[in-house]
């Protein structure tokens, strides 16, 4: 009820008591109050004191800009906490005052504000925001911008582009979709790093992947302690990326922003450029349950041809021997190779109201690779909750996700342990299947402990299926991202934006070579076991002043004043071979023989 003031009105009237309530002459609801002091005898004084203005049912249809309903649009009184939604028609129905503003928001609309006045039918017509919605991106520090005011090259990209067809790694996805930038899966497998290239190589020495910033925050994209193998020998296992770690379907959009202007808010982490990610949160409406399901298969892109006419040398290594009667027939490589197989699996919750937003999300990816035993299995979960208080000047965010993932049998690289050495340089005119089926002989000497069975002896090649079932290796992550942010409105055209990011990730990585493998590869003559921990930790924070000052003239004056403080820290521990192992095959830390030094050894410390 709103009670408005009314300048006092004498009225006389003999003999009678005036009162007024409902009158069609006055407004609804008010009211005389008779004044009984100092009226003259036979006389009857009253004055209009108090009106007051009580609460009616406003109702009507929302529509676009076709004439069609429009359902889930946010209705609710500007400064109050009352509020409704429109249904699966397009109507709604609220109570309110004559004066109360209504603001009609729903998403892929402009909002608009109407002012209640004496009809109680209210019709709107919301605008499409498609057209404008164009015109603004997502810059440094999630600052919108439009896009005419930008000095830069920037690439916008819709969250669908990465779950039209699901990966691992969800920049596999944009590979070829976006303009100048070099997207390159590595040959690691199922849970291996990808390399991203905006505009050309920036560095011959150092790394060239650009910054990663989710919701204005950056992103550790960093691998186990593995690292990134580069060496040609190699042997080591491809560490991974941060960015893999990502949820597709929590991707409402992504933006490449490109050359220094674009990231000089950055420093010098974003030198090769930024991409930016913008993840979804509540929809103000009806709860929404969303659920999807994918299945994918691949194949190796294309096979080398090799020469067929000649066979084995002397030694069994080469392939280059005497010419063959006839020439060989069969492909190597189809009898190593699978199809991998990509299984993800979604679930999303959408609700909330115009003061309280709530988005909560669950993927399960399952996923082989062409090469057997490659497998992963990942769980992310997401929780994020938006809040607007003080009549939506003070905006408040929490974000959390949870990553767990576990990698089995990652393809190596370089040569010693890498299957596709043996395959490449396996003898033409050999049936390999006879070393597929039994890549182990029993040695009697050892109480029958199996060893390598393979053509050749020789140092940069081994059995393939050795490799995949004696000599696997495993690595597991769980990581955990945190993000609060607070938003205040002063005016119009100042606001004060705090942010603080917590980013935890936990490594692990054990390499299992048996006893019986290529001398090379193990230390002693019962097996070896390998591995690392590592805990890596970045901590985030910033405070922004943004100003945007309206100007009657063309000239426009907006700026952003702020600081932000990055820390970072990497602890863990590498544990390497040792002298082997003392009982064959037993792959724990207590079974490795020392040396004359510890095998443990303390990763250095990264601040």
């Amino acid at each position: 009820m709103r009670r408005i003031k009314i300048p006092l009105l004498p009225f006389m009237v003999t003999g009678v008591s005036l009162f007024i309530g409902a009158s069609n002459a006055w407004s609804r609801g008010a009211w005389m109050t008779p004044a009984r002091e100092s009226n003259p005898p036979g006389t009857y004084s009253g004055v209009f004191s108090d009106i007051i203005l009580p609460n009616e049912h406003i109702h009507g249809k929302v529509t676009d800009n076709n004439g069609n309903p429009v359902a889930g649009v946010a209705v609710r009184i500007k400064g109050k906490e009352q509020g409704t939604y429109t249904d699966g028609n397009g109507d709604y129905g609220l109570d309110a005052s004559q004066g109360d503003v209504l603001i009609f928001s729903s998403v892929g609309f402009e909002t608009q504000q109407v002012t209640v006045g004496e009809e109680s039918n209210i019709q709107v017509k919301l605008v499409s925001a498609t057209t404008t919605m164009n015109e603004v991106v997502v810059t440094a520090l999630g600052i919108s911008r439009k896009e005419t005011s930008l000095t830069y090259a920037n690439q916008a990209i819709s969250g669908s582009a990465v779950n039209d067809v699901k990966s691992d790694n969800l920049m596999n996805a944009l590979n070829g979709k976006v303009a100048g930038v070099d997207i390159s899966p590595s040959s690691s497998g199922v849970g291996g790093s990808v390399k991203v290239i905006m505009r050309g190589n920036k560095n011959a020495f150092g790394s060239n992947q650009p910054l990663y910033v989710i919701d204005g925050i950056p992103m550790s994209n960093g691998s186990n302690a593995n690292g990134q193998p580069n060496g040609t020998y190699g042997g080591g296992a491809d560490g991974g990326d941060g960015i893999s770690n990502l949820n597709p379907n929590d991707i409402a959009s992504i933006t490449f922003l490109e050359g220094a202007s674009a990231a000089a808010l950055y420093g010098s982490q974003a030198a090769n450029g930024v991409v930016l990610i913008t993840t979804k949160k509540g929809r103000i409406g009806k709860a929404q349950i969303h659920y999807s399901s994918s299945f994918t298969v691949s194949s190796i892109s294309y096979k080398p041809k090799f020469q067929t006419q000649y066979g084995e040398t002397p030694n069994g290594n080469q392939s280059w021997g005497a010419k063959l009667a006839t020439p060989a027939s069969g492909n190597n490589l189809s009898t190593f190779y699978v199809n991998g197989q990509n299984y993800t699996n979604s679930v999303d919750l959408s609700a909330g109201t115009a003061q309280a937003q709530t988005y909560f999300s669950y993927a399960n990816t399952k996923a082989n690779g062409v090469m057997p035993t490659n497998s992963l299995m990942r769980n992310n979960f997401t929780f994020r909750e938006d809040a607007n208080f003080l009549n939506d000047k003070l905006h408040l965010e929490a974000n959390i996700n949870y990553v767990t993932q576990k990698i089995h049998n990652t393809p190596l690289q370089g040569l010693y342990l890498n299957p596709i050495t043996g395959l490449y340089l396996f003898p033409v005119g050999i049936d390999i299947n006879q070393y597929k089926d039994k890549y182990g002989v029993p040695v009697a000497s050892r109480n029958g402990l199996p060893t390598m069975n393979w053509v050749a002896n020789e140092d940069v090649q081994s059995n393939p299926w050795w490799l995949l079932y004696k000599d696997p290796n495993f690595s597991t992550r769980n990581r955990v991202i945190i993000s609060v942010a607070a938003k205040y409105e002063f005016t119009n055209w100042l606001s004060l934006q705090l942010r603080g990011n917590t980013d935890r990730t936990a490594d692990t990585y054990e390499a299992d070579l048996s006893a019986g493998s290529n001398p090379v590869n193990v230390v002693g003559s019962n097996g070896s076991f390998t591995g690392n921990s590592q805990a890596f930790t970045q901590t985030y924070g910033d405070a922004i002043l943004s100003f945007n000052i309206p100007m009657q003239s063309n000239l426009k004056i907006n700026g952003v004043l702020g600081a932000s403080i990055t820390n970072q820290n990497t602890v863990g521990q590498s544990y390497g071979a040792g002298s082997g192992l003392a009982i064959p095959n037993v792959f724990i830390l207590q079974n490795v023989l020392t040396s004359s030094s510890s095998p443990v050894s303390t990763l250095p410390a990264n601040h």
